[in-house]
């Protein structure tokens, strides 16, 4: 894939959030503006130490292969480019006991955001936590009551590492 010779930055996973000015990707892609990729064919498309920034918003949660995809985007990240992590944090555990979340993968991030993924070198910039009222995701009557039962809060966490 060519890449524009200004800031690179990627949007992994962005279904409707498509960013102005970013290289939007989804495995479903809702218009032409983004472009297929596939995470669990690596590596991915783009050159070696190509971008700037890259942000997986609800992305590595649903994934099973999510250390080769660090340490791809690791190698994709220039020197001191920037990975952001948005990962949904399981306070509502009826919506994150099903079978597409990953559920280990949010301790081992929180507890060591920096583990060195496959030779992978990132320093923690900033770790946030944001509390949201209980969205509804829901898809059936069953669902939506059992989440509004067991919490009525969602929490986020956002990670923000550089590579060195």
């Amino acid at each position: 894939m060519k890449m524009p010779d200004s800031q690179i930055k990627i949007n992994i996973g962005c279904g409707k959030d498509i960013k102005e000015g970013w290289v939007n990707c989804d495995f479903f892609p809702v218009n032409d503006a983004v472009i297929k990729i596939d995470l669990k064919t690596l590596p991915l498309p783009f050159p070696d130490n190509s971008a700037d920034e890259i942000l997986l918003s609800h992305v590595l949660e649903h994934m099973e292969n999510r250390y080769d995809i660090i340490t791809d985007l690791h190698r994709i990240l220039k020197k001191g480019g920037l990975l952001r992590v948005k990962l949904p944090i399981h306070a509502n555990r009826v919506e994150h006991a099903s079978f597409y979340h990953q559920k280990n993968f949010f301790n081992t991030l929180y507890n060591n955001p920096t583990q060195n993924y496959g030779g992978c070198n990132f320093e923690l910039v900033s770790i946030k936590k944001r509390i949201y009222p209980c969205r509804a995701r829901i898809m059936d009557r069953y669902y939506r009551l059992l989440s509004w039962l067991h919490s009525l809060i969602y929490f986020e966490y956002d990670w923000m590492l550089r590579k060195r």
